[in-house]
């Protein structure tokens, strides 16, 4: 529906703003980043979405991508819901992948490569072996650890086999389908 509405101009979504912690030249020590978005759905309303990107939360036990959603009436702009944008900013990528998937993916596709292990990394897979047939699921990210704890997590919730991967490159050399569920400042594929 929202694809469709941006694609028709029945709905909108401006550039988003990135706000640096620490301001100005100097990032603050949690290296975090706040966005500030907004979009408009014709004959549905107004959101404003704000999300950050903190790194460093992990260590804290507190998601790496916390987020709020407002919704506001379009008739008087006050506000008519504030909902978990945690849960949603983990949901929307997952589910524009899984129809990416089924759209894309060959239909005979059985291997599949996830990078990434984040909360992020929970709705690629669930959309990804709901898209796709899938015999196995390879996964890397940069922890080895995580990669493990990940693959016992989630090993009950999918049907492939969750293979954990050593490199970026074995997670994807002859995958059919490839997500990337990461936050990495620098390319993780050629």
């Amino acid at each position: 529906c929202a694809f469709v509405a941006m694609a028709t101009g029945a709905g909108q979504a401006p550039p988003r703003i990135a706000l640096p912690t620490g301001g100005g030249r100097t990032p603050h020590a949690s290296g975090g980043t706040t966005l500030v978005m907004g979009g408009r759905l014709e004959g549905v309303g107004l959101t404003a979405k704000t999300v950050s990107v903190f790194p460093g939360n992990r260590e804290r036990g507190l998601p790496v991508v916390p987020a709020l959603v407002t919704v506001l009436d379009p008739e008087t702009g006050l506000p008519t819901a504030l909902l978990d944008g945690t849960s949603l900013t983990a949901l929307r990528p997952g589910a524009a992948a899984g129809l990416g998937a089924r759209l894309l993916a060959r239909p005979e596709a059985r291997i599949g490569a996830l990078i990434g292990c984040g909360q992020q990394a929970v709705t690629q897979l669930a959309a990804m072996t709901a898209a796709c047939s899938l015999d196995e699921v390879r996964v890397f990210a940069r922890s080895q650890e995580r990669v493990a704890a990940f693959c016992a997590e989630q090993r009950q919730s999918v049907t492939p086999r969750l293979q954990p991967a050593a490199t970026c490159r074995a997670a994807v050399e002859g995958a059919d389908v490839v997500f990337a569920a990461t936050t990495s400042a620098t390319p993780v594929l050629d």
